[in-house]
């Protein structure tokens, strides 16, 4: 790990209050993963009479599931704005194409837009990213597309002749599949409007 800079600073010229601070900030990379490290040292002043040390390590996490709901006001907003919309609050299983319980939140808002709008005709699209053949990513694209269908028909009463599957595999990323952000933005659901 390689510095990036080093800082003194008085803010007292004549000592007072602090003699000498200084700050140490640099950045490494372990298992891919990106690494900062902080540190502030100060000597003891007439304010504080012991030095002071305060180290930082920060590594960035993703970020947490669950928590990405997109309100059915704004999905009218974006099919009729651009005709699709992009849903991150629906999980599943790495390979996988059962739904997970954190999906509730954003199916319950997708189950009511369709309620309200009885009109509505949709195109329930899944996505995935570059990981994996594309043969085994176009049939888990289109199982994850008909879960959901499945979850509005049964759990919301929604009439399944609105809805139809499609499944896209890795053919539309949003993004590069060359990072893990990126492949996470390109794993999604879309409803489009038919």
């Amino acid at each position: 790990m390689r510095p990036r800079k080093w800082v003194t600073n008085k803010y007292d010229p004549e000592g007072s209050i602090d003699r000498d601070v200084r700050f140490l900030s640099a950045k490494s990379t372990r298992n891919g993963t990106d690494l900062y490290v902080m540190l502030y040292v100060a000597e003891p002043n007439s304010i504080w009479q012991a030095p002071a040390a305060v180290l930082l390590v920060a590594e960035p996490a993703p970020m947490e599931g669950g928590k990405v709901v997109v309100n059915a006001e704004t999905i009218n907003k974006a099919l009729a704005e651009e005709g699709k919309i992009a849903l991150y609050g629906i999980y599943f299983d790495t390979g996988k194409a059962e739904l997970k319980p954190e999906s509730k939140p954003q199916l319950e808002e997708m189950a009511r837009l369709l309620q309200k709008n009885p009109s509505l005709k949709a195109f329930v699209v899944g996505h995935t990213d570059n990981q994996g053949s594309v043969d085994m990513n176009l049939t888990l694209s289109q199982q994850r597309a008909e879960a959901v269908i499945a979850s509005l028909t049964r759990g919301y009463k929604i009439d399944a002749a609105r809805l139809r599957a499609r499944g896209v595999a890795s053919f539309a990323p949003v993004t590069s599949n060359a990072s893990e952000a990126g492949r996470a933005k390109n794993r999604r659901v879309e409803l489009v409007e038919q």
